[in-house]
């Protein structure tokens, strides 16, 4: 799924994120960024062959470990993300809220 424009790669370039990386070997198969101060993750993402092995779990746990007591949140997330709402559900995150999108038809 590619990343709303508010965590897309010039709004990071901005942002300035903390990153994780997962690598298997020298090569990176997934990675987690987010914002410690205001406890939000931009993206998470695990390379397609290297799913359902444990790698999201890792990378959660990591950010975890970095906000310990903290509320996370990732905003955003496009609802035909099956697999990633389920993984999130499965750590404990909720949905609070929905967004829907809005076009302007001229």
């Amino acid at each position: 799924m590619a990343p709303s424009w508010q965590s897309a790669i010039e709004s990071m370039e901005v942002a300035q994120p903390a990153a994780v990386g997962a690598f298997i070997a020298a090569e990176l198969v997934g990675y987690v960024l987010f914002n410690p101060v205001n406890k939000r993750i931009y993206q998470i993402a695990v390379a397609p062959r290297h799913r359902r092995k444990g790698i999201a779990t890792q990378l959660l746990a990591a950010v975890q470990q970095q906000l310990p007591d903290t509320k996370v949140q990732l905003n955003n997330m496009d609802e035909a993300a099956e697999n990633l709402k389920l993984l999130l559900e499965k750590h404990g995150l909720t949905n609070d809220i929905n967004q829907f999108e809005m076009r302007k038809t001229f």
